[in-house]
């Protein structure tokens, strides 16, 4: 392609495009369908990041945190409800964990299942 300065314009010689486009055609209800299936799945493929914020940060408060009487409540049974919340958490970690491992989606799984590549 050449340009050539033409009364503070540009003119062009030559154009050359080497572009190819897929057209994907499809029911707006099957796209809905397929898009209600895979966005689940892609969401748990994502879920792990809220389950490492929560237990970091409950392992922060209970490694950083002298726990004082709160409301009546001694520090010791504050400190055993964050003992017990940190394991739980790590449970759901295990857990997200796993759905991340079993539902490995990306937008491509997405878009080979709209284009009928049977992604399930």
């Amino acid at each position: 392609m050449a340009l050539n300065k033409k009364n503070n314009g540009v003119t062009i010689d030559n154009e050359i495009s080497r572009t190819s486009v897929n057209i994907i055609h499809i029911t707006e209800d099957k796209l809905e369908n397929i898009l209600i299936r895979h966005i689940t799945h892609l969401k748990k493929s994502r879920d792990w990041i809220s389950a490492v914020a929560l237990s970091i940060t409950l392992f922060g408060t209970l490694f950083t945190v002298k726990f004082n009487e709160y409301l009546g409540i001694p520090g010791a049974t504050i400190k055993g409800i964050f003992v017990t919340l940190s394991i739980a958490s790590l449970f759901y970690l295990g857990y997200v964990l796993l759905n991340c491992f079993k539902y490995n989606f990306k937008v491509e799984d997405i878009l080979d299942a709209i284009k009928d590549k049977k992604i399930d």
